[in-house]
């Protein structure tokens, strides 16, 4: 295998880890503080929701970013 699509996959698994746990984390972290953007089915969109929505999203970013940064660590990218 070639070292450029060697640094490519673990760069794509460190963007997929990090955007599926970070995003998991950030829901669960809005839920924690009374946020919560599944809330109550079919309700409409209120502030709580769209916060709990931007933790999730800034869950994302902060994950992909941290799991780049690990693996960058570890030698993988």
């Amino acid at each position: 295998m070639r070292p450029e699509f060697k640094q490519s996959l673990w760069a794509s698994l460190a963007d997929a880890l990090g955007f599926i746990v970070g995003g998991i984390a950030g829901r669960y972290f809005g839920r924690a503080i009374g946020y919560d953007f599944f809330g109550d089915a079919g309700s409409r969109m209120d502030n709580h929701a769209i916060v709990g929505l931007v933790l999730i999203l800034v869950g994302t970013g902060l994950g992909r970013v941290l799991f780049r940064w690990l693996f960058a660590r570890l030698g993988k990218i």
